[in-house]
Formats: C-alpha cells, sequence, structure tokens
C-alpha cells in the first residue's frame, strides 16, 4: 500500500504514523501497533559565492527557505529550514572534489562547521553562512556545495550548485 503527499516544502523532515485497521460488519477494528516512518523531501542547492574579503578568500551561501530567492510562508525560525551543508573543492573543474567543511545546524539554531581541511572559520550571519581563512595558496581553485537533510537515518540531499571558481594571487 502507499499513499503520495504533496504541497511539501523542499528540505523539511516529515513524521508519519501507519496504523492497520479493518471493517468488519460496520465496525472499524485498529491495530494495537503503528509503525512511525520519518522522510524528508530533497532540499533546492543552494548558491554559492566566493570572493576577496580583506586580502582572504571568502565563501558564503545563503540559508535556504524554499530556495535561495523564496519565502516559505512560515513565521519565525521555522522559516529557514534546518538543512545541513557540505562544501566541496578541487584544483581542477573536472578533477576530484573533496569534502573541506560540513556545515550543521545545532541546538541553539546556529550553524557551526567541521572543517575536513583542519584550516577555517564559519560565521552564522542573519540569511548568510560566511566562511574564510582557509589558509589557500595561491591558485585557482573550484568550490560546489549541496545541502542536505538527515531523515530516517538517510542524508536526502540537493543537487550540488554550480561550480565556482576562484584565482588566489
Amino acid at each position: 500500500t502507499e499513499f503520495t503527499v504533496s504541497s511539501l516544502i523542499p528540505g523539511f523532515t516529515y513524521k508519519y504514523a501507519v496504523k492497520a485497521y479493518a471493517k468488519i460488519d460496520g465496525k472499524t477494528y485498529w491495530s494495537k501497533e503503528y509503525k512511525t516512518i520519518e522522510t524528508a523531501t530533497k532540499p533546492y542547492a543552494p548558491k554559492l559565492s566566493v570572493y576577496n574579503s580583506k586580502g582572504d578568500t571568502a565563501i558564503h551561501w545563503y540559508k535556504l527557505n524554499i530556495s535561495p530567492d523564496q519565502d516559505n510562508g512560515l513565521e519565525g525560525e521555522k522559516k529557514k529550514n534546518a538543512v545541513n551543508y557540505a562544501l566541496y573543492m578541487s584544483d581542477s573543474k573536472d578533477g576530484k572534489y573533496t569534502k573541506v567543511l560540513t556545515v550543521k545546524r545545532n541546538h541553539s539554531l546556529i550553524y557551526e562547521g567541521t572543517f575536513h581541511s583542519g584550516k577555517g572559520t564559519i560565521n552564522d550571519i542573519g540569511d548568510l553562512i560566511v566562511c574564510r581563512n582557509l589558509g589557500l595558496k595561491k591558485g585557482t581553485y573550484y568550490f560546489k556545495i549541496r545541502a542536505y537533510v538527515t531523515a530516517g537515518g538517510k542524508n536526502i540531499c540537493s543537487p550540488f550548485s554550480k561550480i565556482v571558481s576562484y584565482t588566489v594571487k
């Protein structure tokens, strides 16, 4: 048995409880147990920017609503999806990308980062998440990012953002 739910907000987790029943002679009998299913909708891809900030490389993206350009119609903190982000970097556009940063929302509703490269700072500033101080040497670098939600023990990932290049001089 299956059913389809529509009009869900991208990047949110949902829980459903399923309980069996039977109708016999006009009377409904419910099972004693029910199964809870957790799932999520796929987030949109974040929009990534890389630029020079006071002589250092800065990377930022907007926290996701329905999309970076839309409002999801919710109030207060629910307005921002509790999605996580994974930032990847390569030294060639078509080369192998390595995860350099994972950003997750903590219980205080602030995003915190884990730098897989060992270097960097992360700032949760209003609608933006800003990453700095990656310690990049001279050269051209390529970045891409995706958002993900964890539900039912699985990561539901957005498509990757457009690849953004940046040259450190």
